[in-house]
């Protein structure tokens, strides 16, 4: 039996750790995917008059994050319209009841937040009844 068996089993083994990969550090999954949220209007919304001030008064909404991650640096917006579909043009900034920005607050997974806004919408936009549009925005984050 020749003597170079040694020498091509050796080769073979060396062959076959290179082409597995032959590392011995671990590789872990990447964390980099974050679980996306969903923020929608959880509720009809409501809307009071202001004493002395002719037309407006406060608008409540609140949202619910119906997703399975948490939202972060949120901002809501509403813009009001009659029937014939003529805007305010002017679109009011909410916050959160009793607080005075969403931007900080991280909204978890099927939390409802209350929201509020003060509108002077025009007299000739709201004669009627209104509709409204509520603008939602926010970056989806680690829980």
């Amino acid at each position: 039996m020749p003597r170079f068996w040694p020498f091509c089993l050796a080769a073979t083994l060396t062959i076959i750790v290179i082409s597995c990969g032959g590392s011995s550090s671990p590789t872990s999954p990447s964390s980099s995917y974050i679980t996306p949220h969903n923020l929608q209007m959880n509720r009809t919304s409501s809307w009071g008059p202001l004493r002395g001030s002719g037309f407006g008064g406060f608008f409540l909404s609140s949202i619910k994050n119906t997703g399975a991650g948490c939202a972060s640096s949120t901002t809501v917006s509403v813009q009001f319209s009659n029937e014939a579909g003529d805007a305010d043009g002017t679109a009011y900034q909410m916050k959160e009841t009793g607080a005075t920005s969403l931007r900080t607050l991280k909204i978890r997974p099927q939390e409802i937040v209350a929201l509020t806004t003060i509108a002077r919408v025009p007299d000739r936009i709201c004669r009627a009844g209104c509709t409204y549009v509520l603008n939602i925005s926010a970056n989806s984050v680690n829980c």
